[in-house]
Formats: C-alpha cells, structure tokens, sequence
C-alpha cells in the first residue's frame, strides 16, 4: 500500500488521539506495520504516521513527528520495544516463523496500545 504524503496541520485537523515518538523508537513494535501517510519539511522526511483504528490513535514516528496529544511514556515504549526486538531476532526455525513471529509482534504492540490509550 502506498503511503499518503500530507501536513502535520492535516494530522493535526483529524487525528485528536496521537502519540508522538522519536525516529526509530518503536521500529520493532511497528515493524510489521504499514504508515498511513507521511509527513515532510524543508529538509526533506519528518515523519511515518500509522493509524490504530480500534483504539482511534495515530502514531507519529521520525525525526520530526507530529506532535502528540499523549503524553510520551519513554519507559512503557522500551519495555515493549525490548519484547517485540526479542521475537524479532529469536532464531527462525521453519518457513512459517516470519508469521508467527508478526503475530506475536502484532500481540505485543495491541497490548502497549491498551495501556497508551487507558
């Protein structure tokens, strides 16, 4: 799917829930994930956004995210960072584990969005 290039204003304008994290913060947590739409500047890319809509929250990551109206938990996105970048890089043992391992990703990053959102 081919990402959308838009405005941190346009972010801003319809996206309330959002939490903004630093470029490559959450790289193993999003790893299997596709950003909705991307932002840039002067300087060229600022930031990936993806859309979580069962809990209606965009992530902005990059080197100039939107910002976010949550507050950023360093803490709570190193503990599920360090979780998900262990499934990563666990040994792959047959052809289905790239599944297996997205599954288990994908677990990890729903229960860091739970306790984002609560």
């Amino acid at each position: 799917m081919e990402k959308a290039k838009v405005t941190a204003k346009w972010i801003k304008k319809y996206f309330g829930k959002r939490l903004s994290v630093g470029y490559c913060a959450m790289q193993s947590l999003l790893r299997y994930e596709d950003p909705i739409c991307f932002t840039c500047g002067g300087s060229g890319w600022n930031s990936d956004n993806y859309y979580f809509h069962k809990y209606d929250l965009l992530i902005s990551t990059g080197y100039n995210p939107v910002s976010g109206t949550i507050k950023t938990d360093c803490d709570l996105i190193d503990k599920y960072e360090k979780q998900a970048r262990a499934v990563i890089e666990s040994p792959c043992s047959d052809f289905n584990s790239r599944e297996r391992k997205a599954f288990s990703v994908s677990q990890l990053l729903d229960k860091f969005l739970q306790e984002v959102t609560k």
